[in-house]
């Protein structure tokens, strides 16, 4: 099953400074390369990227934080 997911991790840490960010998905967005750091119309349509951190997520123990992350994405992404 593929989700949409994430964008760089600074853009969502401006975006939602209040919001707290799980450490494995923080993790998984940073650890990428498919999508260049700022670029967030990848992050927003490369389904390669957000596939990848869903794998990440679940392959670190953190397949909780999965829909944290789709929530982020519909919050930047609309």
């Amino acid at each position: 099953m593929k989700f949409s997911i994430l964008f760089p991790i600074a853009t969502i840490l401006s975006f939602a400074a209040a919001q707290s960010i799980p450490d494995c998905l923080g993790n998984c967005v940073e650890s990428s390369t498919i999508c260049g750091d700022g670029d967030l119309n990848c992050y927003c349509t490369n389904t390669g990227f957000q596939q990848g951190v869903v794998d990440c997520l679940n392959n670190s123990g953190c397949g909780d934080e999965v829909q944290t992350g789709i929530d982020l994405q519909n919050q930047l992404c609309g």
